[in-house]
């Protein structure tokens, strides 16, 4: 390859363009959706653990120190919030996917209160649909009904 002091665009298109016809360049092919899927489950995974292990720790210091530090109920307040806002955002995807969550969301709507209200009641309703997946163990089925449930 030639190498030059000048450094212009022309030139360096023309180093490109002869290194492509003495290289036989291969077509980048990306993850598949599994892959992808997969890669971003664990990354959320690893950032829900690592925000627990915080909320943890915050709270075994606010145990041991008795009365929380204005900074550690700072701290908390805020990581609340991003939880919140995560949920919230999460509650519009879930009135498209999730039938329970849709037709919590209709009904309310239906009822003629605001959106935000009904985006808010999906919000809890994702909180205890996970609650009951994470204390159950078992893996989440959209067609699961409560033994509670009167047919």
């Amino acid at each position: 390859m030639r190498l030059s002091r000048i450094k212009t665009d022309k030139s360096d298109s023309k180093l490109i363009c002869e290194y492509a016809q003495k290289v036989e360049l291969k077509l980048w092919k990306g993850n598949s959706k599994d892959e992808m899927e997969c890669i971003q489950i664990t990354r959320a995974l690893f950032i829900y653990t690592k925000h627990s292990t915080m909320l943890k720790n915050k709270l075994h210091g606010e145990a041991v120190l008795g009365e929380p530090s204005k900074a550690v109920v700072k701290s908390l307040k805020r990581s609340l919030a991003q939880l919140r806002n995560l949920l919230f955002m999460c509650s519009f995807t879930a009135c498209k996917y999730n039938k329970a969550c849709r037709d919590l969301y209709e009904r309310i709507v239906s009822k003629g209160k605001s959106k935000k209200l009904a985006l808010i009641a999906v919000c809890n309703k994702l909180l205890k649909q996970a609650f009951a997946i994470a204390k159950s163990g078992l893996i989440y089925d959209a067609n699961h009904r409560s033994a509670l449930v009167l047919n």
